[in-house]
């Protein structure tokens, strides 16, 4: 596997714009009309990700030779894939007025403070992990036997079965009581942050995953994250019989062969999709962080330090999924069966034909 952080500059969705606002200098003058930086779009540009691959399989033949007219082979195949991506983001609209404000010649602030509001108002710390688990598994039968001296015959069966899982969730983790951020743009690059209470948002007591308030789209109904991704399931089953016998020689044709295959296939997809929301509470309560939850610091290279973790399949303790059964949603789970039986014959020929070989 390997990892790295990187911050995104890209247009965002946190709020930002060529706004402006009232500030206050450090000297405690009211300046009007101040331009705040945009900082490349949002604060939820600002991210750490990390990126793991695992790949392990394993193959095995067996081959099994009674006598000089059996020959059966057993194959088996399996490989397992699973790759994950984790980011660790701040994320939140800010606006004025600011405090402690620096203020260039163009009448852009430099340096300031913002007030964050309480709860659902404050810096969102988003966790999510992007996850895709591949399984595939192949078995094989295959014998052939010589009947008789001009007859033979052969047996040939497979089952074979990939399965993937992709996942895509999402958790939103926040204080809950009111505070302030300070940005410091005058070192040029990346900006440089300050919470006024930085510990509270790696302190498992003091941060959890909350509703925010209206995300849901959906008047009284929370959402303190998201979960969405299918399950595919594909698998072919096949079965074949044939025979051949050899013709006598002089003949324009050295043998005959006949049989039927038999396959069928299933393809199913199936989504699962739906809001994060509390197990307890109607899903209104906070939901703390798991055990295994970790602090992720300098988020973006922006000096900023997070509480987070590793969100998996079956969520964490404590989160649950409120599916949705939207029609657009509904619409993403399928299912395909084919079955297809064919019978073939044919003769193979080993001639001359005006003595150009045929």
């Amino acid at each position: 596997g390997y990892w790295f952080n990187t911050s995104d500059t890209g247009l965002g969705s946190g709020g930002w714009g060529d706004a402006t606002v009232q500030a206050t200098l450090t000297n405690g003058t009211v300046v009007p009309g101040v331009k705040v930086p945009t900082f490349g779009g949002g604060l939820d540009n600002y991210k750490n990700r990390r990126v793991t691959e695992e790949r392990d399989g394993f193959a095995a033949i067996v081959v099994y030779k009674p006598n000089k007219d059996i020959t059966t082979q057993l194959d088996f195949y399996r490989a397992k894939i699973d790759s994950y991506i984790k980011e660790a983001r701040m994320q939140g609209g800010l606006g004025g007025p600011i405090t402690n404000a620096t203020v260039d010649a163009n009448n852009v602030a430099t340096k300031g403070t913002f007030q964050l509001g309480a709860g659902p108002n404050g810096l969102i710390n988003r966790i999510e992990g992007i996850f895709q688990n591949d399984t595939v598994t192949s078995f094989g039968w295959r014998t052939n036997w010589k009947i008789a001296p001009e007859w033979s015959t052969t047996f040939d069966i497979s089952k074979n079965k990939a399965e993937r899982i992709e996942r895509d969730i999402e958790a939103y983790a926040g204080i809950v009581a009111p505070d302030t951020l300070t940005f410091d743009t005058t070192g040029g690059g990346t900006p440089q942050f300050t919470l006024g209470s930085p510990l509270s948002y790696t302190n498992p007591a003091t941060i959890s995953i909350r509703d925010q308030t209206g995300w849901s789209g959906i008047s009284g109904v929370p959402q303190a994250g998201y979960s969405k991704g299918p399950t595919i399931t594909d698998k072919v089953d096949a079965l074949r019989l044939e025979f051949r016998k050899d013709l006598a020689s002089g003949s324009m044709f050295t043998d005959v062969q006949f049989g039927a295959n038999y396959s069928k296939r299933t393809k199913d997809r199936i989504t699962d999709e739906g809001l994060v929301v509390s197990s307890a509470g109607n899903g209104s309560l906070p939901i703390p962080f798991p055990a295994e939850a970790y602090v992720e610091n300098n988020v973006g290279g922006t000096g900023i330090n997070l509480l987070t973790f590793d969100p998996q399949v079956g969520l964490w303790p404590g989160a649950t999924i409120l599916r949705k059964y939207n029609d657009d949603i509904l619409s993403k789970t399928w299912g395909v069966q084919e079955k297809v039986l064919t019978a073939y014959a044919k003769a193979n020929i080993d001639t001359e034909i005006a003595k150009i070989p045929v």
